[in-house]
């Protein structure tokens, strides 16, 4: 998550990025042939130059023959070094340092006789000594005597090396300090802020080495990395009167700001210089600063590679049994557990365990510190081996500690506060409470013992729940504070803490009353205090006390000038005051102050993020308001976080929380809405989160609410659903049966879930059962038979009862809980729609009513408003209803509302006005729910993702349906409907077109590269399991299956955040979208003799609108009701497209002509050419093959032009022969084809005789080929070559027919493209599942775009499951793959194939392979409603060619072409199969 690495990432990446692509073996090399060329030789030094040497190439390991050698010089004269030079030369393991330890202390006592205890070399053997000494022993007392004789030493000489070295000294008194505290010591803070001070006067000196400063930089920034206490790293900086600069970054996880990394820099500056990258003493710089610098962010990929190349290179410069490779392997584990990877310790945890036990030894007790780490990896990755680790972890605890006191609790409970996920809570809690009695009974005033207190502090207020305990472990620590640091600002400040989250508020005020004089009186800084003291009184409603208080803090700070924390008095003052209803002038003047302060501010680096959140939320909510300014701050709060380290925080949350919905309902910005939340979603998950925050799930839910009821998205909507439900399971497993929790999550749980039962309830009551054939009634059954199951197992009418009941018992004031809001809003949905009792359902809606307004909560209240509508609705009182809605209408319009808030109110209002047959006010209100609508996509639809763009047409439903509705009865808005058609058609085509041109036209490398990568995302999401295809049986399973989705939902969300970043780089290519298309340019591109219809559909009835040359408003005609056509249809009782086409023309039982078309016909006086566009089962309709009165058909009547939209008559559209032609024909879908095919077994390579291929295509036997050979298409493909002549065609045919090779023929954009093969489309996802192609690509079967397509060579073997080649050479081309492809530019694609016409269809247009092809770009297309008979379509095929060839235009061709089949083949089902689609020429 690369947003929340800190400015010390920043400083990093140049560096650690570099050093990530150099591997161990290329890092050893160029040490060792840098330690040939400049390693100095021992003659060449002097005896103090040699010491040195000696010293350091001891504490570096260092293994070269060159070091080696000069190690045996010094060891004729130091026989512990000989011993060491001859253990490192043979490899060998030393064990406990034991070996490195003994030369450097005889080293240290060689120099005191040869050189003196002032020499600077002299302090360097024993400062190595001592700190090499400390990772093995305790060596404070050690450290603090010699810390007090070299600066006895420094002071003498006045030698800056000797300074240096008392600085050095004391530093390693502060790491020493771990062993007795478990921290280095916040009571040394002090020192080591003197001694930076003292480095940094000392580093700007040329008088001291080098390599001295990169000792004192490294081991400063060490130290600074390790101050981990905030409260007294805040006091420690005021008494040393430290600025924070702009070296340091503030970490809001550690709540210090740390300049550790300014000092790694300048030690790697300085190392730099002396030594290459895999020098062993850099890489330990390297190592000890990643290792901090990600200590509490998320890691990435490029950290994982580095650990690697660190664990690598320990192994091959040290060997296997050095403790080097072992702290790195560890570090690499730890990395791979942060990013969510499965860790894999290859030689096992117990290996593991005792290998650090024989190089640390088990008195040491940095080896309780690796197996703490290691049984916290156990318990996740590898529990059987958690028993044992955790018993070898305890064992070592008592022999090191004891038993039953503070510093064995304190150790304990670090190892079980980590694990509260994988434990059960009894067990979780067991293990804690363990440790609260030896804080009681055996307590010391120790600095374990405060951790310890502190700890367990916040897991009785934030786990256990049991604030007395709480309020008893805060005192501990209290006390021991004031022991240790008398009556500071330090005891203070924890007193202050452990009163403001008492919920004793009377005591606890004068508690805080008693402090701040108390401080007043020793004339200490207060202020703090002061805050906490306004914050504990605004948290119990006392505001105008809290403004008070933060006002005098603020008066208090004035000597600090403009600070963030003087402007967070002011706003708090404000925040405080808005909830007492400050008047504006006194708001106005209080935020002018605090703005001005943050516009000046010199504390940038500790900047507050609430500052911004509180001067966002008065600009919203001023008089004056400025969106603007509001999103600015916010957007500035946002980016303090990201720069802070917040993680998620709860300002962080509520900060991103804030902006999405300002961009949601503010701006109407939902494109910019979706992107940013998405973005936060994938940052949430990268966390790779072991435990979960009640702020998190707060934010979790906020999100889901944005996606809730987007039913048609189940896979994302689950996804969020199954992340809550892990969330509200994990946290509420650890605090039991609190009722608070209960209250508030598990309310909004089973308001979710129920919302779904809902939902599925729906589904059922809407279904037209009457117009189901018996295999779809069957087909239903089996669908509804687990939900209804699933909704009964919900549907226990007590549970919900009951649970309102429990709180309204336990919990007080329970009223005043949105929680509680929540159970009330279930429970009248539950009443009113799952389980009705309508009087219950009434007295729950009054209760959340009455709330609402004592809350003065008006949004809450109009929501509530809007269900009493509901409510009326659903028993059909429409008066009330509407007189209800009418009453939301007016208070929404009082205040601020959003698009969508009206728009809800709208559509009901036109239902209810529908339903009371009130033409006028249903014609208002129709028309404002269409322009609101309208307004809505043409703000955020274009540049929103597919998905997100398939949700909104789900979401919105067609926006022209209540103004069609209307046209029935108010015939005069015609004009309006009609340009309401022309823009709902196509919507989303015209939107992926536009983007997919944009792309691929830009030339951008980048752009198309991403385009490439967003492609393969989506082919591998196709692979995925479809989850939904899951029957849901009961909550067990509904949570089994969300916690499924939470996994296989983040492709999604990957795609979502790849296609957004497509989106906006692709932003400034993009034409500037022409105006709407009107009905009035359409009538003026039409000749006298021509008109133009589009079919429409108006609830249950099928109508018309009708423009002709010159007319002044379309003409609307009534058609027949659409139950009709259906029941008509259906009493054929046939399976498939072609077998009802074979029964439906020239039926005369049915009179199409009399439904579709006989009304329109008194309009269509003196017209010959009719451009006509379908809606819903009209597009199946063979309209040429309507037979007429007088006996023939549609066609003899009129030239009829099928179009995608009537609009497309505007659209330019040059007639031209074409200069080029891609054909693939007389293809072999298998091998044995051809082998039949060679042999002259025709018919059997066909599969049977002529007429077979009209048989259904899901309803072919198993033994029988699915695609069989076609033997008219080598004719067809034959005769396509002789026509086109003096123009270039290419054609593949046989088994050179396969889909790459039509990738790579399509790249060229032929003019033509014309496949004679085999078309498909599975109308059904269950049947699809059946197919074995379709099992491979589970996720993308819902889409009926991967289930219609054509069959190329090869396709049987992929279809049928013998093999699963790359889907870009598969041999089965799905509509899906085209709308990739980049065919801008083709006149026309011939589908000389069965049943390529078809998809499923909606209000916005038929989703199948015409809409793959025009998404792709192709002008014009020629395809199949059934399937089709091979022998009379491989004769229409050459007529239309040949035709066209001679110069008649496509239209004329094609017609000609039918009447040739029709001298053949009389009968429509031959002539008829073939529709010509969008050719207006």
């Amino acid at each position: 998550m690369k947003r929340y690495l800190s400015v010390l990432l920043l400083l990093l990446c140049w560096t650690m990025s570099a050093l990530s692509q150099t591997k161990a073996d290329t890092l050893i090399s160029e040490h060792r042939q840098w330690m040939k060329k400049y390693y100095p030789k021992a003659e060449s030094l002097s005896e103090e130059q040699l010491l040195r040497e000696a010293a350091f190439a001891v504490y570096d390991h260092l293994q070269e023959p060159e070091a080696i050698a000069l190690l045996h010089a010094v060891g004729r004269q130091v026989p512990a070094v000989e011993s060491y030079a001859s253990l490192t030369e043979q490899r060998m393991a030393d064990t406990k340092y034991r070996h490195s330890i003994q030369a450097l202390e005889a080293l240290y006592g060689y120099a005191v006789s040869h050189l003196g205890e002032n020499n600077p070399t002299t302090g360097w053997c024993k400062f190595l000594w001592l700190y090499l000494s400390g990772d093995m022993q305790n060596v404070e007392p050690q450290f603090t005597d010699a810390a007090i004789v070299q600066q006895r030493i420094a002071d003498k000489t006045g030698n800056k090396e000797n300074k240096a070295l008392a600085c050095l000294f004391k530093l390693g008194n502060f790491f020493a300090s771990e062993w007795e505290d478990f921290i280095c010591s916040p009571l040394q803070y002090d020192d080591v802020l003197k001694t930076e001070k003292n480095i940094s006067t000392l580093c700007s000196s040329d008088s001291i080495s080098l390599h001295t400063k990169a000792w004192l930089y490294t081991l400063l920034g060490y130290a600074k990395r390790n101050f981990t206490q905030p409260l007294e790293t805040k006091y420690a900086y005021k008494r040393a009167n430290i600025q924070i600069d702009e070296t340091y970054v503030y970490d809001f996880q550690k709540g210090i700001a740390d300049n550790s990394a300014h000092y790694f820099r300048l030690a790697e500056g300085l190392y730099q210089q002396l030594f290459p990258t895999g020098h062993p003493e850099t890489m330990k710089l390297y190592i000890s600063w990643k290792k901090r610098h990600t200590e509490s962010i998320v890691w990435g990929d490029n950290d994982l590679d580095m650990l690697s190349i660190f664990s690598d290179y320990a192994h091959k410069y040290y060997g296997n049994d050095s403790l080097a490779l072992l702290q790195c392997s560890l570090e690499l584990y730890e990395a791979q557990d942060n990013s969510g990877l499965k860790v894999e310790i290859k030689e096992g945890y117990k290996q593991l365990l005792d290998k650090f036990k024989e190089l640390l030894g088990e008195d040491n007790y940095f080896l309780v510190v690796a197996v703490r780490r290691l049984a916290k990896l156990a318990a996740f990755h590898n529990p059987q081996e958690f028993d044992f680790i955790q018993k070898t972890y305890n064992d070592l605890v008592s022999m090191q500690m004891g038993k039953d006191n503070v510093n064995a609790a304190y150790h304990l409970f670090l190892l079980y506060a980590g694990l509260k996920d994988v434990m059960s809570k009894e067990e979780y809690d067991y293990k804690i409470i363990c440790t609260y009695s030896p804080l009681c009974v055996t307590h010391k005033s120790t600095y374990p013992g405060i951790l310890l207190a502190r700890h367990l502090s916040d897991y009785y207020n934030n786990i256990a729940r049991n604030e007395l305990r709480a309020f008893l472990c805060k005192a501990n620590a209290t006390s021991d504070i004031r022991k240790i640091y008398g009556l500071s600002p330090i005891y203070y400040e924890e007193c202050a803490q452990q009163y403001l989250s008492s919920s004793e508020y009377k005591s606890s005020r004068d508690l805080m009353k008693t402090i701040v004089e108390e401080m007043r009186y020793q004339n200490l800084d207060r202020t703090d205090i002061l805050a906490l003291f306004a914050q504990m009184e605004a948290n119990h409603n006392k505001n105008k006390r809290a403004a008070e208080l933060f006002q005098q803090a603020f008066d208090e700070s004035a000597s600090e000038g403009k600070t963030q924390r003087r402007a967070y008095f002011l706003l708090q003052k404000l925040y405080a005051l808005r909830n007492e209803n400050v008047s504006q002038e006194e708001g106005d003047k209080i935020f002018a102050m605090a703005k001005d302060i943050l516009d000046h501010s010199v504390d940038t680096i500790v900047a507050i993020p609430e500052n911004y959140y509180i001067a966002a939320a008065w600009y919203e909510g001023n008089i004056t308001r400025d969106d603007k300014a509001a999103l600015e701050m916010l957007n500035k709060g946002i980016s303090i976080c990201e720069r802070q380290n917040h993680g998620f925080s709860k300002i962080y949350i509520d900060l991103i929380t804030e902006r999405n919905a300002f961009y949601y309902y503010i701006l109407n910005d939902k494109k910019t809405a979706y992107r940013l939340m998405n973005e936060d979603f994938v940052k949430f998950q990268q966390q790779n989160l072991k435990f979960y925050t009640i702020d998190m799930l707060h934010y979790m839910c906020k999100i889901f609410n944005y996606y809730d009821q987007r039913y048609d998205d189940l896979n994302t909507w689950f996804n969020y659903y199954g992340l809550i439900t892990v969330m509200i399971n994990n946290i509420g497993k650890q605090r039991g049966n609190d009722i608070k929790f209960i209250c508030e999550f598990n309310s909004y749980h089973i308001s979710k879930t129920i919302n779904i039962a809902i939902y599925f309830s729906s589904i059922k009551k809407n279904t037209n059962w009457n117009l189901l054939d018996s295999e779809e009634r069957q087909e239903k059954e089996r669908f509804f038979a687990p939900i209804d199951k699933f909704i009964k197992n919900i549907t226990n009418v007590s549970l919900l009862d009951k649970l309102i009941g429990k709180i309204r018992k336990e919990l007080p004031n329970y009223q005043l809980y949105d929680g509680y809001e929540t159970l009330l809003n279930t429970a009248f949905s539950f009443y009113t729609y799952l389980c009705p009792d309508y009087k219950k359902a009434k007295n729950y809606l009054d209760e959340a009513i009455h709330i609402a307004n004592r809350k003065n909560d008006n949004a809450k209240y109009i929501n509530k408003i809007i269900d009493l509508g509901d409510l009326y609705r659903v028993q059909s009182l429409w008066e009330k209803a509407k007189k209800t809605y009418i009453q939301a209408l007016q208070e929404l319009n009082k205040g601020k509302h959003s698009q969508e808030q009206l728009l809800a109110i709208y559509n009901r209002l036109a239902l209810v006005s529908y339903k009371e047959n009130n033409n006028d006010d249903m014609l208002k209100y129709s028309r404002l729910d269409y322009n609101t609508t309208k307004k809505i996509f043409d703000n955020n639809f274009s540049l929103l993702p597919q998905q997100e763009q398939n949700n909104m047409l789900s979401i919105y439903g067609d926006p022209a349906y209540w103004l069609i509705l209307c046209l029935e009865n108010n015939q005069d808005i015609a004009k309006e409907v009609y340009d309401a058609v022309l823009y709902r058609t196509g919507l989303q085509l015209r939107s992926q077109q536009g983007l997919h041109q944009a792309i691929l036209k830009s030339n951008d490398k980048n752009l198309i590269s991403l385009l490439e990568k967003l492609t393969n995302l989506r082919t591998e999401q196709k692979k995925d399991e479809n989850l939904m295809s899951t029957h849901i049986i009961d909550m067990t399973e509904l949570t089994s299956l969300a916690d499924k989705m939470f996994y296989t939902g983040r492709r999604q969300e990957s795609i979502n955040v790849l296609e957004r970043d497509i989106i906006t780089r692709v932003s400034p290519y993009l034409k500037q979208e022409a105006k709407d298309i009107s009905w009035t340019q359409i009538r003026d591109r039409l000749q006298p003799s021509e008109a133009a219809i589009e079919f429409i559909i108006a609830e249950k009835n099928i109508m018309a609108l009708v423009v002709k040359p010159g007319c002044e408003t379309p003409t609307p005609v009534t058609l027949t009701n659409i139950d009709t056509l259906k029941a008509a249809i259906l009493s054929l009782n046939t399976k498939s497209p072609a077998a009802t086409a074979r029964k439906l023309y020239n039926n005369p039982s049915i009179d199409l002509y009399g439904m579709l078309w006989q009304p329109l016909e008194k309009e269509l006086k003196g017209v010959s050419k009719v451009y006509y566009a379908t809606q819903g089962m009209l597009y199946s309709i063979a309209f040429a093959a309507i037979s007429t009165p007088d006996g023939k058909y549609l066609s003899d009547r009129y030239d009829l032009c099928p179009l995608t939209s009537t609009a497309e008559i505007v659209k330019e559209q040059k007639e031209q022969l074409p200069q080029s032609v891609v054909a693939m024909g007389n293809i072999y879908y298998t091998d044995k084809q051809r082998q039949q095919v060679a042999a002259g077994d025709i018919n059997g390579a066909r599969g049977g005789e002529e007429d077979v291929s009209i048989d259904d295509f899901s309803d072919r036997g198993a033994k029988r080929y699915h695609f069989k050979y076609l033997p008219f298409t080598k004719k067809e493909v034959e005769d396509l070559s002789s026509i086109i002549k003096n123009r270039q065609l290419t054609l593949e045919e046989g088994t050179e027919a396969t889909e790459q090779n039509l990738r790579n023929l399509l790249d060229k954009k032929p003019d033509v493209i014309h496949l004679a093969t085999h078309g498909f489309f599975i109308a059904k996802s269950d049947e699809a599942r059946k197919v074995p192609f379709f099992q491979h690509y589970s996720q993308a079967i819902e889409n009926s775009m991967q289930r219609a397509g054509i069959a190329l060579a090869g396709a049987e073997d992929t279809w049928t499951g013998v093999q699963q080649p790359d889907e870009a050479n598969d041999g089965i081309l799905t509509a899906n793959e085209v709308a990739q492809m980049d065919l801008n530019g083709t006149q026309l694609v011939t589908l000389s194939a069965c049943e390529t016409a078809l998809g499923d269809y909606s209000f916005e247009g038929v989703f199948g392979l015409p809409r793959g092809f025009k998404q792709a770009g192709v002008k014009s297309l020629l395809v199949s409603l059934w399937s089709v008979n091979d022998k009379s379509t491989s004769l229409l095929m050459s007529s239309f060619y040949r035709y066209w060839m001679q110069g008649e235009t496509k239209q004329q061709a094609f017609k000609h072409a039918v009447n040739d089949v029709r001298k053949d083949y009389p009968e429509p089902f031959y002539w008829a199969p073939f529709v010509l689609l969008d050719a207006t020429e």
